[in-house]
């Protein structure tokens, strides 16, 4: 009796208060993956431009400029909101989440779709 009661008390999502992320319409969700993605696809497009650019802090020339492309453009969807921006090391978070991923660039526009709508993003 005594695990039904801690189980109880630990699935009682009642007192919870509402979401800290706004909830947005399906619609305006993919439009934001969307976005995101082709900003992302059309960093990639520059890639055979950057090759044979030096390495920046370690990474290929390409790296840099498409998490500088990403890190823009959340920034700009999160002050046409109304919210702060964020640091580029939160993009760097949602890129190393995304890898190793088969569907890897739609992987990370969708986490930085979610660092796009999240209110109170402190690093």
């Amino acid at each position: 009796m005594r695990n039904f009661q801690k189980i109880k008390e630990l699935t009682d999502y009642s007192n919870l208060d509402e979401p800290d992320t706004p909830l947005i319409s399906v619609e305006k969700w993919r439009q934001l993956c969307d976005d995101l993605l082709n900003t992302l696809k059309a960093a990639q497009r520059e890639r055979p431009s950057l090759r044979d650019k030096p390495f920046i802090y370690g990474e290929p020339a390409f790296v840099t400029f498409e998490r500088q492309e990403m890190h823009k453009a959340v920034c700009r969807e999160r002050a046409s909101r109304g919210l702060k921006a964020v640091p580029i090391s939160r993009i760097m978070r949602a890129e190393r989440m995304a890898y190793g991923h088969s569907d890897y660039s739609s992987k990370y526009a969708l986490y930085c779709a979610e660092i796009v709508v999240e209110p109170g993003l402190v690093d």
